[in-house]
């Protein structure tokens, strides 16, 4: 419907007087035309009088507008809502009438931006989870067109590294420290397992730190000891004050065996040591344990082959033994063989032995009446 027009009304009086007349002309004679026909000229000539008017006052307007806010609300579903640490990719569904456009977009720094990020009608958006580097959970949200929707990520699980992983303290004792590294955020404790170490700070942390400890005298033998820092093992090895030191530290022994000379042992009062033998053909026969000063015996069987070379380890010290090769098999020739002597007896001419070195022989008569004389 037009709406109303504004008119100058001083224009309008012709008009108007011109469509009077035009009602108020009779008709003289019907014998010329029909009256509607006699009407036609003088209306058209009004009409076009009032038609600009008339349409100069009549206007209209048509505004397109979209889909309304009501009509256009999404509903949003994510497949995963949840992620391990090690991250991952998931999907929203976007559900909305066929000609609603959308945007979108991650509400969290962490998150990769969706994609696609706009759309119309439903669809599905693809977004990434990064792996999470920190040792607590964490949260983030898909916005479309503002609805939103979340999704949750696991924490880090922590690690801890320790530099360096063992230390060596003499024996009047000391101290160290060792270097923790991990994640912040990443709590941890150090402890002692032995008596003598000691943690003198350190004993909690988060994140990268630094544990000390203290390792008291040794007075006695060799010991190894740990500390558990952050779950991980150190330890800590120190030597002993007992000056262990044993005389001679080798032997020869020959093919036939036999018992070895005594091996001296010194050490400090109270500092305990053992003998032990490496070889099954070398026996330890007395010292197998002892207490400051001592000695060791030992024996070595019969060598039935090739030279051959053995241990001890005396007060933690290694005693070596060397043994001769067993001799060569003995063979024996005589020269002559036989003599023939006259019936008035006498001396016979002597027999030469042929054999190897180191191969005994003896002679004997077999009869009364023959001596050996050398």
């Amino acid at each position: 419907m037009c709406s109303s027009p504004s008119i100058d009304r001083a224009p309008a009086r012709p008009l108007l007087t011109a469509v009077s007349r035009l009602r108020a002309t009779p008709t003289r004679t019907r014998a010329t035309a029909p009256s509607s026909l006699r009407c036609w000229p003088r209306l058209l000539q009004a009409l076009a009088l009032v038609g600009p008017i008339l349409m100069g006052g009549c206007t209209s307007s048509s505004t397109s507008t979209g889909p309304s806010p009501a009509k256009c609300q999404v509903s949003l579903e994510a497949v995963p809502t949840s992620f391990v640490a090690g991250g991952g990719t998931g999907t929203v569904s976007v559900s909305t009438q066929p000609e609603c456009a959308w945007t979108a977009s991650v509400q969290t720094s962490w998150m990769s931006e969706p994609s696609p990020t706009s759309g119309q009608g439903t669809g599905q958006v693809t977004f990434q989870i990064p792996a999470n580097p920190l040792p607590v959970a964490r949260r983030g949200e898909i916005d479309v067109n503002g609805s939103r929707v979340s999704v949750t990520q696991e924490a880090a699980p922590c690690a801890f590294t320790l530099t360096p992983t063992r230390e060596s303290i003499g024996a009047d004792g000391g101290s160290g420290t060792v270097a923790v590294a991990a994640a912040a955020g990443c709590a941890w404790t150090a402890g002692s397992n032995a008596p003598w170490i000691t943690v003198t700070s350190g004993a909690s942390g988060s994140g990268n730190g630094t544990v000390g400890f203290a390792v008291a005298a040794n007075a006695g033998d060799a010991r190894t000891g740990t500390l558990t820092i952050a779950g991980q093992t150190f330890t800590v090895a120190q030597g002993d004050d007992c000056g262990y030191t044993i005389t001679p530290t080798g032997q020869s022994i020959g093919a036939s065996g036999g018992a070895g000379a005594p091996v001296a042992v010194a050490a400090a009062g109270g500092c305990t040591w053992t003998t032990t033998s490496g070889e099954p053909w070398i026996t330890v026969t007395s010292g197998a344990t002892g207490s400051g000063n001592g000695t060791v015996g030992f024996s070595v069987a019969a060598n039935p082959g090739a030279a051959r070379t053995g241990t001890l380890t005396i007060a933690g010290r290694t005693f070596t033994v060397t043994q001769a090769a067993a001799p060569a098999a003995c063979t024996y020739t005589i020269m002559p063989a036989g003599q023939s002597l006259a019936a008035g007896g006498g001396a016979g001419t002597p027999v030469a032995v042929a054999a190897a070195a180191g191969c005994t022989w003896t002679a004997a008569s077999g009869v009364p009446w023959i001596t050996v004389t050398s």
